[in-house]
């Protein structure tokens, strides 16, 4: 029986969740199938890379590619792309089963809580008149020992910690090799370029790194921005509510970049924010009376990731005292994220469909028209049991600029409390996911949860 981690038969498959049984499930096909227009389908690809950096197998880049342009194409508005690279600790196992209940872990933790995010972002489309497709990429790596005695003693408490310096040896590796880059950069320009005969929009892409996968995103991002010879920051021939701009006119990145729990030197995020500054980037979002400047890198961390604040440190040996990770380092912390209200009133809109599916509330910022607002969100403090629970109370936190509200920040960085993340892994429960697509919305990536970017933005 082959391994879960091996994708040698095929790595694009299409999801589908089923909500007409007691049990919300999951059923899955390889390939790419077409989706019917009103069902929140979404199709996934699967991108894998060896310790020494290279690629697993190219033609998966290739299918990922491909599985990108085909989606573009299929909808008129084209399609939603997340690419997400996992941390230590995980993998790309996936069983791929062919009906599962959408709560059971078919393989690794991270890896399923990501096709929820996906899951989550496909039935918010369905808000809109004119939904798009929602493509996952995932980027896989050994962050468990693939063998050896790293491997018989990943799942051993305290003693797992022992792999943390290898794999982060390891990380640093594929984020630095040539297969890793050229798969990000045409990840980038597959969903950004104009399509054939289109309008000219590009597709939303949000890509995000957890641990030491943020390690490789960022220093893989960084490699790129600084090569003259191929830019990636490019001219973009439309945009919307939301606009990037530089020196030299609107321009195309990813709609936002973000870290969980990054494990990536605090440097590195400093000298990316440099380039950000060379280009004379402005990113500005302004729709109806709401005006400010969403950030193109978030980087959220847990208070009490102790991984990253101090097991990272250890393994920097004698450079520890000087080095910090992004979300560690306050010299780059941007904002606070406050509870402010441990009860407040979110509900689910009206004319929305119910799949069963938890909801937040993001609210109007405050003020309404400046570079760096205070921005109250509503978060579930519990998992909605089914269409019939309609009344799951919420609390909400507010993400408060430090810096002064007329400043703007390409890169906001702020820890969460354990109520959001409790430690290093826990990232996707039910509170974080939503906190995410409510970060998503903020940065501009995904204007249209709602029907459009202002309204994303809900009054009281």
């Amino acid at each position: 029986m082959p391994s879960p981690n091996s994708y040698s038969t095929g790595s694009v498959f299409t999801v589908k969740p089923k909500w007409s049984q007691p049990v919300r499930l999951h059923e899955v096909e390889a390939g790419a199938g077409d989706a019917p227009a009103h069902e929140p389908w979404f199709h996934l690809a699967v991108v894998q890379f060896e310790d020494d950096g290279r690629a697993t197998n190219p033609a998966q880049t290739q299918d990922a590619i491909d599985l990108i342009r085909s989606a573009r194409n299929a909808f008129p508005d084209g399609a939603v792309v997340v690419v997400f690279i996992h941390g230590w600790h995980h993998n790309a196992a996936w069983n791929r089963s062919p009906s599962t209940p959408a709560t059971d872990f078919d393989g690794d933790e991270h890896f399923h809580a990501f096709r929820l995010v996906l899951e989550s972002l496909a039935i918010r489309e369905m808000e809109r008149r004119d939904h798009r497709r929602v493509v996952g990429i995932l980027l896989g790596w050994n962050g468990i020992p693939a063998t050896g005695v790293g491997r018989a003693l990943s799942g051993v408490p305290v003693v797992t910690h022992t792999s943390f310096g290898t794999r982060y040896a390891v990380a640093e590796r594929i984020g630095a090799e040539a297969a890793f880059q050229d798969t990000l950069r045409r990840l980038i320009t597959t969903t950004k370029e104009p399509l054939p005969g289109g309008s000219g929009r590009e597709s939303p892409l949000i890509m995000i790194g957890h641990s030491m996968g943020a390690l490789m995103l960022e220093s893989g991002l960084l490699a790129l921005l600084k090569d003259q010879t191929r830019p990636l920051i490019s001219q973009a021939l439309s945009s919307g509510a939301v606009q990037l701009k530089s020196s030299q006119g609107l321009v195309s990145f990813p709609n936002l970049i973000l870290a969980l729990n990054s494990a990536a030197d605090s440097r590195i995020a400093k000298e990316i924010v440099q380039v950000f500054e060379w280009h004379k980037l402005e990113k500005v979002a302004s729709a109806d009376d709401i005006s400010f400047s969403p950030p193109i890198i978030m980087s959220v961390t847990a208070t009490d990731d102790t991984d990253t604040r101090d097991m990272w440190r250890l393994a920097q040996g004698l450079y520890a005292p000087w080095r910090r990770t992004d979300g560690h380092d306050d010299a780059l912390i941007t904002h606070d994220f406050l509870l402010t209200a441990p009860n407040s009133i979110c509900r689910k809109q009206p004319d929305v469909r119910d799949f069963g599916q938890n909801w937040h509330c993001l609210r109007r910022p405050s003020p309404l028209s400046t570079a760096s607002p205070a921005i109250p969100i509503d978060l579930p403090t519990a998992e909605r049991k089914g269409v019939d629970d309609a009344f799951v109370p919420h609390a909400r936190y507010t993400i408060t600029p430090r810096v002064p509200t007329r400043d703007a920040k390409l890169m906001w960085v702020f820890q969460v409390p354990p109520a959001i993340m409790k430690n290093h892994n826990d990232v996707f429960n039910d509170q974080a996911r939503s906190l995410i697509l409510g970060l998503i919305q903020i940065s501009g990536a995904v204007a249209s949860i709602a029907e459009d970017w202002a309204h994303s933005f809900e009054p009281e």
